[in-house]
């Protein structure tokens, strides 16, 4: 269900089809950060000339439906004005993020089959689309044909059972010791090969609320493998915004998280 498709989103003309296409996991209530993804860096890939519309970069924002299966009347309002909002008959809650997640896996698929890659991101995410494309550059024949999740990665994490982490993961819900070799959930970058298959093998992979490491348990049944592709590069978490500018000018990261609206403006305004 959406209120009003972002089909259009796939295509900047006939003849040229996205290169990427980065959906940004979101709540309806969240029209504040949307706003500020919308006027700072999706924004560059109209306006710089280095992301121009040749790169053929575009965005949807993926939603769920509130409590009450409904939405809201600004909501409908405010998609059929930007015409990017996708909403999933799901209720929006931090366990259904998984679901919403391989829900937009499966739209991308369905709609966009052509893309290039497919880029999932949350909604407290500055994106540098800069370092993004290059990495693309750098390894585009490798990538589209290696089955992997590329992003910045692990392959060793110890399973969490401490009641009080909004990780936790009882044994009953997931038996094993270890997470398999996954990509943080605030941005990673797959083929749409790779996004496809994961589409295919979800069904079958026993559910749990860790996104990330859901799709990582789907690349492990398909046989692929994870691509630290942010290798030196740090994932930069904001936890004092008073010195963003000054660390972003002298350590610049692939995608920051934690942003608030107020930073993503200060960051495009001031940082750059």
């Amino acid at each position: 269900m959406s209120p009003s498709s972002p089909q259009s989103n796939c295509f900047f003309r006939e003849d040229v089809d996205v290169y990427i296409l980065i959906t940004s996991v979101d709540e309806p209530k969240s029209s504040h950060l949307r706003g500020a993804i919308r006027q700072t860096w999706i924004n560059q890939t109209d306006t710089n000339p280095t992301l121009s519309r040749e790169t053929s970069i575009k965005h949807v924002f993926v939603l769920g439906s509130n409590t009450k299966g409904l939405l809201s009347t600004s909501l409908i309002q405010e998609a059929t004005v930007h015409k990017d909002i996708l909403v999933f008959d799901s209720i929006d809650s931090y366990r259904n993020l998984t679901l919403k997640t391989i829900l937009a896996f499966q739209w991308v698929a369905e709609i966009c089959p052509s893309a290039g890659f497919l880029l999932k991101t949350d909604d407290d995410i500055y994106l540098n689309l800069h370092q993004w494309k290059h990495l693309l550059e750098i390894k585009n024949d490798q990538m589209v044909p290696s089955g992997k999740i590329h992003g910045y990665c692990f392959s060793a994490v110890a399973a969490i059972r401490n009641s009080a982490s909004k990780w936790s993961l009882d044994k009953e819900t997931y038996p094993f010791s270890s997470f398999p070799p996954f990509c943080v959930g605030p941005a990673y970058m797959l083929s749409m090969q790779t996004a496809l298959g994961v589409v295919r093998v979800a069904p079958h992979v026993p559910y749990i609320a860790l996104e990330d490491v859901f799709v990582g348990l789907c690349a492990v049944g398909l046989g692929y493998g994870i691509d630290d592709i942010l290798k030196n590069r740090n994932w930069c978490l904001i936890l004092d915004s008073s010195k963003f500018c000054t660390f972003h000018k002298k350590n610049p990261c692939p995608f920051y998280h934690n942003v608030t609206p107020s930073t993503m403006t200060e960051l495009l305004i001031n940082c750059t």
